[in-house]
């Protein structure tokens, strides 16, 4: 359908609703929206000036319509017209407009129509939305939509709103949004949100969630927290083990040495990870043997934070393998010569790793088809073949390489990305040789156009978690490690915000304990790849400008 029909349907559409809307004259109506048409197709972001401020119910029907405008031919969506319809929204006045805006978010609506919509109300926080969210969020069946209801409610600081939250959060659709209502919970700083966080924690929510609610109880300094953690650390939750662990050691709690050293015999990896992380933390001493211990049954990325917490703890250093480091302690001599052997690593941008269980996740948005203007080192590995002179053939280049160079006891999985999401295969799979075949087939395919979606790159790549959250023991519901590769700014998905995604990935992260390692091609996402990188144990690198 083109433009002109579409708008043609909205005028319409605007003229029957003129009937019944008397907060402004007819022709005033009428007037401004004429003019919205006459300048669409020259100026579409002047044109939707002419709308502000969004004072009247037919004004709003106007705005959903720009969000059903898409080249279903071609695939293509108008993410930055939606964006700036979003901020004409963001004029809403009056309850007759926040009245009609609710209908937009009813299920009978188109879901990206939705999603816009509730996005606003999240920002505005008009008290007439409380109800609506209330009533709507518990039954809600859209993942992305239900996130962002949540959010909204944090937004009010109402009873009723942190009745809902708290029930959300032991039951949403996903992890992720009940982990989302923690956080919102504990926005409000009174004492029935902690009370509930409490209740939370104590409670049968799952493992996830009480974890989350441990942490957000210590983020909000609430003075039971230290008394809490010895029992914490022998829950019968990994995730709440995991959280304690982590929160021991930021306080330098090595009086509970023995409690988090026992974590050390877990076998969720991301439990063992946090309590590696946590004996080197408190430099641990009596950790040293069983760290070694753990480290001769071990493979992976789990080695690489084994030897990061030897080295904090002894200050020496007998190179990453546990057979100079068990010489060492059995013999409490200093070995003849420490070892120059490093073992096996995967390599990819020139970021060196000993996982074997790794998600790539590559930007193929539109600014992905720009040629290359100068190159960094850890461009490509010895072998890629460059078929083109763009970022995205040389990325494309880079990753069959390594893909063909994973070692058949590894797992992987491909995310790429521009506004929609794209996975190669539903979770992580073997590194079997037909798996890799299919791999660079599917690699090779790719071509750069559309958006930027990071976070929902990056919450396809972690692996969905179901409600119940079962333990994961065999690498199932995702990645240890995760290399992301970008050149730009996220600018779209169902969180958009640099810093808001730093905040949601850190937490999202707390009891998943993934490595993320962040490329960046040229300087422009810098500001942003970086800090991502160095919150949640990986390393940026700058390869292409």
């Amino acid at each position: 359908m083109g433009r002109l029909r579409i708008l043609s349907l909205l005028l319409l559409l605007s003229s029957l609703l003129a009937i019944s809307s008397p907060l402004l004259p007819a022709d005033e109506v009428k007037d401004r929206i004429q003019r919205f048409r006459e300048l669409f197709d020259t100026d579409q972001v002047k044109a939707l000036q002419v709308l502000k401020p969004v004072d009247d119910p037919r004004i709003v029907d106007v705005l959903a319509g720009i969000y059903t405008m898409e080249d279903t031919q071609n695939r293509v969506t108008y993410d930055a017209l939606y964006m700036a319809a979003d901020e004409v929204l963001m004029t809403a006045q009056g309850d007759a407009v926040f009245e009609r805006m609710h209908r937009y978010v009813e299920p009978s609506r188109m879901s990206r129509v939705r999603l816009h919509f509730i996005c606003v109300l999240e920002r505005l926080a008009h008290p007439s939305t409380l109800p609506v969210l209330l009533k709507m969020a518990p039954r809600e069946k859209d993942e992305k939509i239900q996130f962002h209801m949540v959010r909204a409610l944090g937004n009010y600081n109402d009873d009723d709103a942190l009745i809902a939250l708290f029930k959300l959060a032991k039951k949403s659709l996903t992890v992720n949004v009940c982990l989302e209502a923690v956080d919102a919970l504990s926005k409000n700083r009174g004492p029935n949100a902690t009370e509930l966080l409490l209740k939370l924690y104590g409670g049968r929510a799952p493992g996830q969630v009480r974890g989350a609610a441990l942490n957000a109880l210590f983020e909000r300094k609430y003075d039971g927290v230290d008394s809490m953690l010895k029992g914490a650390l022998k829950d019968s939750s990994p995730f709440v083990r995991l959280a304690a662990c982590s929160i021991a050691a930021a306080t330098g709690r090595d009086d509970l040495s023995d409690e988090i050293i026992a974590c050390l015999s877990a076998r969720e990896w991301q439990l063992l990870s946090a309590a590696v992380r946590a004996c080197g933390k408190l430099k641990l001493a009596k950790a040293v043997g069983p760290l070694i211990e753990l480290w001769k049954r071990s493979s992976g990325r789990i080695e690489e934070d084994i030897h990061r917490a030897l080295l904090k703890i002894t200050g020496k250093s007998f190179g990453p393998d546990w057979r100079y480091w068990d010489n060492w302690f059995r013999s409490l001599n200093e070995p003849v010569k420490a070892s120059g052997k490093e073992g096996r690593y995967i390599v990819y941008h020139g970021l060196k790793t000993r996982s074997k269980n790794i998600a790539f996740v590559i930007d193929r948005s539109g600014s992905m088809a720009e040629k290359v203007k100068s190159k960094h080192s850890g461009y490509t590995g010895e072998g890629a073949v460059v078929k083109g002179d763009t970022k995205l053939a040389m990325v494309k280049a880079e990753l069959i390489r390594v893909v063909k160079s994973l070692p058949s006891d590894a797992k992987f999985n491909i995310v790429a990305f521009d506004n929609n999401v794209m996975t190669w295969r539903k979770g992580q799979v073997p590194a079997t040789k037909k798996n890799k075949a299919d791999a660079v087939r599917w690699v090779q395919s790719l071509t750069p156009g559309g958006s930027t979606n990071v976070y929902d790159a990056l919450v396809e790549a972690f692996g969905r978690l179901t409600p119940g959250g079962k333990v994961n023991t065999e690498y199932k519901t995702g990645p240890d490690t995760i290399f992301l590769l970008s050149d730009g700014l996220p600018n779209t998905g169902t969180i958009s915000k640099p810093a808001e995604i730093l905040k949601a990935v850190r937490k999202m992260n707390r009891i998943r304990q993934v490595t993320i390692h962040t490329i960046g091609v040229g300087k422009l996402a810098q500001n942003f790849l970086k800090p991502l990188a160095e919150q949640n144990h990986g390393t940026y690198k700058l390869i292409a400008e």
